[in-house]
């Protein structure tokens, strides 16, 4: 069968053809091929995609996770995301990681729970927990005990270096002095305040607890100390540098949490845990500094790349079709105050995020080049509206949602739904496009 008709106001007159089976339907998926695609069309039947896929969720704060809840129903009505195999997310993405990947029900209960989080926040009742339950008290303490001795005593040993430096003593001859540290760890923060709100949501089960359909859930850190990618998932979590450490090690929310320990706001995790060296197998315990993963790279796509050896890297997938989320607000709009310090770094620091983004998105086209994976498709808050090919009558525009800060603040009814709004159709439209209308 053919209607042909209007599509919605901002498109030309379309022919679409359905299936006489499907009219009878009350799948949804009819009503978004009437909606969104214009042109001539054919129907998209939710079916087996027959693909190894993973989802990479962005940093991004509470904005991050109400663009991924939207990402999610876009693959859920598609039918694809329980055929996600790996979940891999960052900072606020591993909010929605978690939340995903070790729901007990259906999709619902994932949703439901999502809206739960972004209306409460963390940012306020972490504050609330830090004050009025006296967590600042050990805080202060480490503080005193752990860091301000720690930030003389490296002050003292960088000078006495400087000054051996300049009298012409090598490098090499005066490293010793870097032996020379306060023994004393910072053993509580604000971080592990952050971290006991995320338990209270979601629970005190360790990583290796069962998860949705058996995917692979990962959450990607930074190890301050050496500079490395830092992953955590169900089937275990360390570094290259470190080895391998068991998953039933360490709780999901701390995970999340260290994945989320943005550092203008927030101190490292400080971690003394047991690493399995993976070539020697040797079993060591060692001091790690754990940051949010944005530092190393905010797409969360990094485990999934192909190449990577099992022998070297301790979380490695190889998915054939890869979907990135990315929450983050696009081309920079070129009004922004530089001319004092905070704000030169903070545009510095923005600059040189994006040109990682970008050549992350670089490495994407040129493994379908070279067909290490199938295909990929990136969904992208900030994406140019030109660049959309079709807008459904419930658009939502990208000066919309851009506005958004990065934090974790609650997050209003109103921009809630227009920032899940525009995760869903921007999701929905490139990925039933580029992936089950071939």
């Amino acid at each position: 069968m053919m209607i042909i008709g209007y599509a919605s106001r901002d498109q030309e007159i379309g022919a679409y053809i359905f299936n006489r089976s499907t009219l009878f339907s009350s799948d949804d998926s009819i009503h978004f091929s009437i909606e969104c695609n214009g042109g001539i069309t054919k129907d998209i039947v939710p079916m087996s995609y027959g693909k190894k896929l993973g989802l990479a969720l962005s940093g991004g704060g509470s904005r991050a996770i109400a663009y991924h809840l939207g990402c999610l129903r876009a693959l859920n009505d598609l039918g694809l995301l329980d055929e996600v195999e790996v979940v891999s997310g960052v900072s606020g993405g591993s909010v929605m990681a978690a939340i995903l990947g070790y729901a007990d029900g259906g999709f619902d209960e994932v949703d439901n729970k999502a809206v739960q989080f972004l209306k409460k926040g963390l940012l306020w009742p972490s504050l609330v927990r830090l004050i009025f339950k006296l967590r600042f008290i050990p805080a202060l303490l480490t503080f005193f005990t752990s860091v301000i001795p720690g930030v003389l005593i490296g002050g003292a040993r960088k000078s006495i270096q400087f000054i051996l430096s300049l009298l012409g003593f090598p490098k090499k001859s005066v490293s010793w002095l870097n032996r020379f540290r306060w023994p004393l760890r910072r053993w509580y923060s604000r971080t592990l305040v952050v971290a006991e709100e995320l338990r209270e949501f979601l629970g005190k089960d360790t990583l290796d607890a069962a998860t949705r359909n058996n995917k692979a859930v990962v959450f990607n850190a930074c190890e301050l100390a050496t500079g490395t990618a830092f992953r955590m998932s169900n089937t275990g979590y360390g570094s290259w540098r470190f080895g391998k450490g068991k998953p039933s090690d360490l709780l999901i929310a701390d995970a999340v949490a260290a994945s989320a320990a943005f550092p203008p706001g927030l101190p490292a995790f400080d971690w003394v845990k047991s690493f399995e060296d993976t070539r020697s197998k040797d079993v060591r315990k060692k001091h790690v500094v754990i940051t949010d993963g944005g530092v190393y790279e905010n797409l969360g796509v990094s485990c999934m790349e192909p190449g990577r050896s099992g022998y070297y890297s301790v979380v490695t997938y190889k998915p054939e079709v890869i979907i990135p989320c990315d929450a983050g607000t696009g081309q920079l709009s070129g009004d922004a105050a530089t001319g004092f310090w905070p704000f030169r770094m903070s545009q510095a620091f923005e600059a040189v995020y994006r040109k990682v983004q970008d050549a992350t998105k670089g490495r994407l086209h040129k493994y379908v080049e070279n067909g290490q994976i199938d295909a990929f498709v990136y969904s992208s808050l900030g994406q140019i509206d030109s660049r959309i090919p079709v807008r459904p009558s419930n658009w939502v525009s990208r000066d919309d949602v851009t506005h958004y800060p990065t934090n974790f603040s609650s997050m209003g009814s109103n921009d809630l739904r227009k920032i899940s709004t525009r995760g869903e159709i921007v999701t929905r439209t490139l990925v039933s496009m580029y992936l089950l209308c071939e």
